[in-house]
Parts: C-alpha cells; sequence; structure tokens
C-alpha cells in the first residue's frame, strides 16, 4: 500500500493587490471632455453634446479622449448602437455610412476628432501629443 504524503506548501501570503499599477497607455484628459460639452453636435449642430469617444482601447475601455466627438444625444446613441437608425440599422459601422462619415470624400472619426482635438490644444496651450499644459 502506498502511503500518501502532504505537498510542501509555501507560507508567504499570496497577495491581494498587483505589485504594480496596470499602465494605461489611453490619453485621458477631463478638461478636454468638459471643453466638449460646450461645443456643437459635429452632426447637426446641436447644443450640449456628449462627448463620445472613438474606437475602443481595449475590451471594457473607452477610447482615447483625444478621438472623442462632440455628439448629441440622439447621434451618440446611434452611434454605440444602443438605438435604431432612421433607416432601421442599428451600429457604428451603418451609422458611420449613414452619416456619410465612411466614404473616401469625407473625413472619417479619426480625422474628425483629430480636428477638434488639435484645435482644443492651439487654443489652451497645451502639447497635442500628450495634452499636458506648455
Amino acid at each position: 500500500m502506498i502511503r500518501r504524503t502532504s505537498i510542501p506548501r509555501s507560507t508567504k501570503p499570496i497577495p491581494k493587490r498587483r505589485a504594480k499599477p496596470r499602465r494605461c497607455l489611453v490619453l485621458r484628459c477631463p478638461s478636454y471632455i468638459a471643453w466638449l460639452h460646450h461645443q456643437r453636435c459635429e452632426h447637426c449642430g446641436a447644443e450640449n453634446p456628449d462627448p463620445a469617444h472613438g474606437p475602443a482601447a481595449g475590451r471594457g475601455m473607452k477610447g482615447a479622449d483625444n478621438l472623442a466627438l462632440p455628439l448629441c444625444h440622439q447621434v451618440h446613441l446611434w452611434v454605440d448602437g444602443q438605438a435604431k437608425l432612421p433607416n432601421g440599422e442599428v451600429g457604428r459601422a451603418a451609422t458611420m455610412a449613414f452619416l456619410g462619415w465612411d466614404t473616401p470624400i469625407s473625413r472619417g472619426w479619426n480625422e474628425r476628432a483629430l480636428a477638434w482635438w488639435t484645435t482644443f490644444c492651439f487654443r489652451t496651450g497645451r502639447d497635442p501629443e500628450t495634452g499636458r499644459k506648455l
């Protein structure tokens, strides 16, 4: 008969937190988001838009703040896929096609968002790469 022996176990406690916090490589600029609240909707020109973040930075993460656009509530819902477009379709790709932002002639999401970001940085004296004041 084979005797069972106990497995040697570590006496070190299991850490409850990471030794180093994860680095967030996504640009965050609360003052830019606040500034976007005072602009007009990129699509229809309505006042008091919601800043809509662009492409996701990873699973379950918002996109970078410098890729946010000022969109009215209805257009923001269309982009996020939470409301149907007037033609009955749903989703970001369908919204881009509906708004005409996916054609080679028009500027797409990133180009529009970076134009807003550049304007903000120029007016507030910030570095476009980092969002920090110069």
